[in-house]
């Protein structure tokens, strides 16, 4: 029996690290390319997500796109960055020397800057197991659809 080498299949799960989505999308291609999309705690899974997708799907272009929108708990709180908050503060102290009727910096802008603010770190593997059951059912739809659409 033929398979359509399109297809889709796309679902959001809530997971104990928040929001996790898993869209799979696949056309017409003379060899297996897949493209995948991660979250930066899964870069380092890329190859055994690959893989899992490669087992699968036999040909044709694959694009996986995995995105987490993480809940925030008494858990996995937020952290300042201290260090970097101080180096502010004191390269403001400067900017102020130099410029004295500019105003000063407000906390809030400061906790504007990128790494002031930082997420508690969620352990790869865990989040891994979590990827690997949406993209299993994701895969099963996708194959679902592509042997019902011959």
């Amino acid at each position: 029996m033929l398979n359509s080498m399109t297809g889709f299949a796309h679902k959001t799960t809530e997971t104990r690290f928040g929001f996790m989505t898993c869209e799979l999308r696949t056309i017409n291609h003379r060899f297996l390319d897949i493209q995948l999309r991660l979250p930066e705690e899964l870069r380092a899974k890329e190859i055994d997500l690959r893989s899992q997708i490669g087992d699968a799907v036999k040909r044709g272009k694959v694009e996986c796109s995995i995105s987490l929108r993480r809940k925030f708990t008494d858990k996995n709180s937020l952290d300042l960055n201290d260090k970097l908050m101080e180096n502010i503060a004191t390269l403001s102290t400067k900017v102020t020397a130099f410029f004295p009727e500019s105003k000063p910096v407000d906390p809030i802008s400061i906790l504007r800057w990128p790494g002031v603010i930082t997420e508690s770190e969620i352990g790869t593997e865990p989040l891994y197991l979590e990827a690997l059951k949406l993209i299993h059912h994701n895969l099963a739809e996708l194959t679902k659809m592509r042997s019902s659409e011959g």
